[in-house]
């Protein structure tokens, strides 16, 4: 189109008077809209430092509908309706000389509207005797490769799926912002504990980490989403009991809780013990007496004559707290002072020498083993029933995915108390606790020393680098 028919055609385009004024009305304000059908429109405000691209896609939209025009004069016949009958769309009327144009005015509202999250698809992918992991205390595991000392972790499997679905659903669940969740969940930010929560293992091609976590308070986490329970007394009157409805606990989970209820589960203790261990790297043979008081102080003092990394020994530890541990040995040949530590069950220092003697550490070490492991266990827990001695015995291995044997494990609990553990792995490694001529529960009972004035004597020897009080401190 040449210049001059440009110009000639822009002046037969006609606007009705109507149309033209509710154009202006527009055009020269930023606030609400009005005009037909008023309950068909909803609101945008757009944002100031877009005015010029505004004016510019205005601009490039008259040109299209002027175009559109152009074509519909030259093919549609004369048409003769009334403007004032407009009411949807784009409606182009044309004449041999006038088109007249009318388009509704159509704004958006660009705010989400909240709905409420669909708990079916976000555990769509649960099946019967899917994996339950639940966790509680410090996150992760340090660099040792134990899980830290304070934190509990159990095994569950889903025992229907689809119950535990439907029942989860039936409760009223809201969207939240990761920083609610994170807040939530998190019992102490600095030292990364956490509320239980258990992990539900999900068959999603969907999701990153085909699992679901959902916390004791109330919380759901589904990559990459958060969810809360809209109504805190749903938390106790329903979701608890889902998760004992529905979860059930594993063999391996069971016996880990035994032996971690079990070691704290008497006043006091005394016993005569047997510990060995035999390895490539490592021969051990240490012997001696274990007491233990838990009646308000928790303490706990062994001693030990034997054989440690070659020498003749003599050994005392003392326990100050179940994480708490200082000990020191002496070469029986020289007299000399051979070691002495103070250190933890996660120490990361790893120039410390931890003995494996410590009692609580056993059961802790056997606690992970059945909680890091799990997936690798054979079914094979034998429960052997002693009426004698009242003991339970069991038995169990860890394999790799094609089934080869890595470790073989043997304990004997005494209503509930570890007495006798042995292990041994795949690179002939073997290890034997046993604790010979206990009691449990006397009715008087006293320690051979005064057991926090030697914890104190022993950690008052130690360096900072021996794991001690540096000069500084008290």
């Amino acid at each position: 189109m040449k210049l001059n028919e440009y110009s000639d055609f822009m002046q037969k385009i006609k606007c009705n008077d109507e149309f033209r004024e509710r154009m202006k009305k527009m055009l020269s304000s930023e606030s609400d809209i009005t005009c037909e059908n008023e309950e068909k429109i909803s609101v945008v405000k757009p944002s100031r430092k877009n005015v010029w691209i505004r004016i510019a896609a205005a601009a490039a939209s008259f040109l299209i509908v002027c175009t559109a025009a152009v074509s519909l004069k030259n093919h549609l016949p004369s048409v003769g309706t009334d403007p004032d009958n407009f009411s949807t769309g784009t409606t182009v009327e044309t004449t041999a000389e006038t088109v007249f144009i009318t388009e509704q005015i159509t704004e958006s509202d660009d705010s989400e509207t909240e709905t409420d999250p669909d708990i079916r698809e976000v555990f769509s992918g649960a099946f019967d005797g899917a994996y339950v992991l639940s966790s509680e205390g410090k996150g992760g595991a340090p660099m040792v490769g134990t899980f830290y000392y304070d934190s509990i972790h159990r095994s569950y499997t889903v025992s229907d799926a689809e119950g535990l679905v439907n029942d989860l659903s039936s409760l009223k669940w809201e969207k939240c912002s990761s920083d609610e969740y994170d807040a939530a969940v998190c019992t102490n930010k600095d030292k990364g504990e956490f509320v239980r929560h258990y992990e539900i293992d999900i068959n999603s091609s969907e999701s990153v980490w085909n699992s679901v976590s959902i916390s004791e308070n109330g919380y759901i986490y589904d990559y990459p989403y958060y969810y809360r329970l809209a109504d805190e007394n749903e938390i106790q009157n329903d979701l608890h009991m889902i998760f004992e409805k529905y979860f059930v606990q594993t063999e391996e989970s069971k016996l880990a809780e035994k032996i971690s209820e079990g070691k704290m589960s008497f006043s006091n203790l005394d016993a005569h013990y047997t510990y060995e261990l035999k390895s490539s790297y490592a021969d051990c043979s240490l012997s001696g007496k274990l007491s233990i008081d838990h009646d308000g102080r928790d303490l706990m003092y062994m001693t030990g004559e034997g054989i440690f990394d070659e020498k003749d020994v003599s050994m005392e530890m003392v326990v100050n707290g179940e994480n708490d541990t200082v000990y020191r040995m002496i070469d029986n040949e020289t007299g000399e002072p051979y070691l002495k530590f103070a250190y933890g069950y996660n120490s990361a220092n790893l120039n410390l020498t931890r003995l494996g003697t410590q009692y609580y550490y056993i059961c802790r070490d056997i606690e992970n083993s059945l909680m890091m492991n799990v997936h690798s266990k054979v079914n094979n827990f034998l429960h052997i029933q002693l009426p004698a001695d009242e003991l339970c015995e069991y038995y169990w291995s860890c394999t790799t995915e094609n089934g080869k044997v890595t470790e073989n494990y043997h304990v004997a609990l005494k209503d509930g108390v570890l007495v006798s553990y042995e292990k041994t792995d795949s690179s002939g490694c073997h290890v034997r606790f046993n604790l010979e001529k206990y009691t449990i529960d006397l009715d008087e009972f006293e320690f051979e020393k005064d057991v926090p004035a030697l914890y104190d004597e022993i950690l008052d020897q130690l360096t900072e680098y021996e794991g001690g009080r540096s000069d500084d401190e008290p």
